[in-house]
């Protein structure tokens, strides 16, 4: 909230915290940990799950909550720590049954990317040379400012 002093506490109705291992230093109800530390315990907060798009899905749930009529302000994003907590988790059981008859079902992102890039012939350096273009299209990163527009963003019902 430092960021945004001008925007009460009392005015945010819930927070949405997208993680895709929400266990150890990250788990425990972290979206509620989040809440209750920066706006107080009065403000609801929860943690979503959608693996590889839970931030942008915390965005998703919160405009359909304000669109909906259910809530006025929703702060919701995502947080992971890739260092922290290993790719699966620290215990990851799959189904037996899942495993031995769809075993793609539990490929990762990377091996996921690995299978794209060779089913549509795409390069290391084909793919890096896109990525350049796509940074040199959008102009200079800047965080600071990413977080104020991304702090001003309205949603319309």
């Amino acid at each position: 909230m430092a960021t945004v002093p001008a925007l009460p506490a009392a005015r945010v109705d819930d927070v949405i915290v997208g993680n895709a291992v929400p266990e150890a230093e990250q788990g425990l109800q972290f979206g509620r940990m989040i809440s209750a530390r920066a706006l107080g315990v009065d403000v609801a907060g929860i943690t979503i799950n959608r693996y590889c798009a839970s931030g942008l899905e915390s965005i998703a749930m919160a405009t359909a909550k304000i669109r909906s009529g259910m809530a006025d302000c929703i702060i919701a994003g995502g947080t992971e720590s890739m260092s922290l907590v290993p790719t699966a988790g620290w215990k990851t059981v799959p189904s037996y049954e899942i495993a031995k008859n769809d075993p793609d079902y539990y490929l990762s992102m990377g091996l996921t990317a690995e299978a794209v890039a060779k089913e549509f012939n795409i390069s290391r350096a084909k793919w890096m040379s896109s990525q350049v273009r796509l940074l040199q299209r959008r102009g200079p990163f800047s965080c600071d400012r990413w977080s104020q527009q991304g702090l001003r963003h309205r949603v319309q019902r």
